[in-house]
């Protein structure tokens, strides 16, 4: 009995993992300069790797939506995890170097809190710092739209950025480093700015009037809305079974 053509399996890859060089293909898809190579012996060609984003359903964003609306931002925002690779510290000092309230909304996990007492406790004495700890889901939307700017010093080349996505769906620009996929997330001078060191992120910090919060949502809503990433799988699924 004949059996129907299936299309081959798809894996979607979210981090940064897929770095070991037994791989064959190197995807080219990103415009930054990390490369993440795919884990393949199959000979494929290279016209099979495409890279996807992932979405974010702002129909459901109602808070970000509201907050947005009445928000005209009084402090700088922060979130994520408490750690040298998430570049807390950077976002400390340039927050005091610019006479603005920081408030952190991050976790702190036991194996970070040697480099917490070393480094984050001297800088929390200079003032100028609120930490709130983890931020809830219900409660992300308004922290985030309530902000002039989520800082978001990233040491390492992250492959995403899941929260610069969730700041600027708020109408809150964001101010990051140039490392991993923030040149893919950020539109440089529309969205936020892309900076290459400390001193640019404290000098950016008094650029933001020129950033319309509005752009920055309508940035979101064309690029990474839920319904376009499902539509791009459905378009990639549609591929295989073509045999594209």
């Amino acid at each position: 009995m004949a059996c129907a053509r299936l299309p081959p399996h798809e894996r979607v890859a979210h981090d940064g993992a897929l770095s070991a060089g037994h791989g064959r293909l190197s995807p080219g898809v990103s415009r930054t300069r990390p490369r993440h190579l795919c884990i393949d012996q199959s000979g494929a060609a290279t016209r099979r790797t495409r890279l996807d984003v992932r979405g974010k359903c702002l129909q459901r964003d109602r808070r970000c939506g509201a907050a947005l609306r009445r928000a005209r931002g009084g402090y700088l925002a922060f979130l994520g995890r408490v750690s040298s690779d998430k570049g807390l510290d950077i976002a400390i000092r340039a927050a005091q170097a610019a006479g603005v309230l920081l408030r952190v909304g991050a976790k702190l996990d036991f194996p970070q809190r040697s480099w917490f007492d070393q480094v984050i406790a001297p800088l929390l004495r200079r003032g100028g710092v609120e930490l709130i700890g983890e931020v809830p889901s219900r409660d992300k939307g308004a922290f985030l739209a309530g902000a002039v700017v989520l800082l978001h010093p990233s040491r390492w080349s992250e492959p995403f950025g899941l929260a610069m996505v969730e700041a600027m769906a708020c109408g809150t620009p964001v101010l990051a480093l140039k490392r991993g996929a923030a040149a893919e997330l950020v539109e440089d001078g529309r969205t936020g700015f892309l900076v290459d060191d400390e001193p640019e992120l404290t000098a950016a910090i008094g650029r933001l009037e020129h950033i319309d919060r509005a752009a920055c949502r309508a940035h979101v809503a064309a690029r990474f809305d839920r319904r376009q990433m499902a539509e791009g799988y459905e378009k990639l699924a549609q591929e295989r079974a073509n045999g594209s």
